[in-house]
């Protein structure tokens, strides 16, 4: 039986969206590794309703994560995993050999709507040191 089905509220032709799946919990990270000129991204969905509704991806208010350094054809997010409040993202073509990317939720705290959303504020106020906090989070 389905029971939701995720989108990304921005897609483009041809993005990969859904080319690699997390589950954690209530959590779940999509990656989208050709978005953007191939540097690619992640989109952050959360239920609090066991599945039966989902929020996430760019409008709905959670994250969408970027590669800091992202270039084009680095596949940011053609590999993603989850536990517990981190995330980390592959970009399978970043530099020489490729790069894997870690985000996390602040020290000591579950990653929530409500810190999700503390990250993604931080970001909006001061983007470098949310960044030094949090990792790079992009909202578009």
């Amino acid at each position: 039986v389905e029971v939701a089905k995720l989108t990304a509220d921005d897609a483009a032709t041809n993005d990969r969206f859904g080319g690699s799946v997390a589950i954690a919990g209530n959590t779940i990270v999509v990656g989208a590794h050709y978005e953007n000129g191939y540097r690619g991204s992640a989109y952050v969905f959360r239920t609090d309703d066991g599945g039966a509704t989902y929020d996430g991806g760019v409008t709905n208010g959670l994250a969408k994560l970027s590669a800091s350094d992202a270039a084009a054809y680095d596949s940011f997010g053609g590999s993603v995993a989850i536990d517990g409040n981190t995330i980390v993202v592959a970009a399978m073509q970043a530099g020489t050999g490729g790069k894997v990317y870690a985000f996390t939720a602040m020290a000591g705290y579950v990653m929530t709507d409500s810190t999700i959303y503390t990250a993604r504020d931080a970001w909006f106020a001061d983007a470098s040191a949310a960044e030094a906090t949090y990792g790079h989070i992009s909202t578009w």
